[in-house]
């Protein structure tokens, strides 16, 4: 919704779509939360889907998460989807990069399956898992209450975040090159 409601108005030639290790818990969370208060869903396809979840307006969140979790990954791929399809609409590159967070320990397997189900909606996808790599954590959070990324953790997901660009670049044609270069 952000996208178009917003997003859209700055005529932007590619989206770059931060996602995080807990991207399908986030995405139940908030449908649930926005079925909970009886807000209108403007997507038919999440629509559907929460009517065959069991999950209807004034269900209480609990109630919904519990109720749409087991739908989390196809939750998470009509957003994707959605995102990508209205970004090729409008001409506009859907680049979906994944910067992990230094609360969580990274897991692999959810890292291959989050890039999967990005790849496969169509994104061009970037990876900074190995953005911390060979680092102390508790040398990049601000503080041992907020783990945010300090400056060092941000020149790190800075650093990666070029190299993955440049690594892309015939896909992400973000860098103009004149005839001297």
């Amino acid at each position: 919704m952000v996208l178009e409601q917003k997003a859209l108005a700055f005529q932007p030639n590619a989206i770059f779509f931060m996602a995080h290790q807990r991207e399908e818990e986030a995405a139940v969370k908030y449908l649930a939360d926005r079925i909970s208060v009886g807000a209108d869903l403007p997507y038919e396809d999440l629509m559907a889907l929460t009517q065959r979840a069991g999950v209807e307006a004034g269900t209480t969140k609990g109630e919904a998460e519990r109720h749409l979790n087991p739908f989390r990954t196809e939750i998470l791929s009509l957003t994707y989807r959605h995102i990508v399809k209205v970004s090729r609409a409008h001409d506009i590159l859907p680049v979906w990069i994944f910067m992990p967070t230094l609360e969580d320990p990274l897991q692999e397997a959810e890292i291959v399956h989050l890039t999967g189900v990005a790849e496969e909606a169509g994104f061009i996808v970037l990876n900074l898992a190995d953005a911390y790599e060979n680092q102390d954590l508790e040398s990049l959070v601000l503080a041992y209450w907020d783990k945010h990324p300090n400056a060092k953790g941000h020149m790190l997901i800075a650093e990666e975040l070029y190299r993955k660009l440049q690594e892309k670049r015939q896909e992400i044609p973000l860098f103009q090159h004149t005839a001297s270069q």
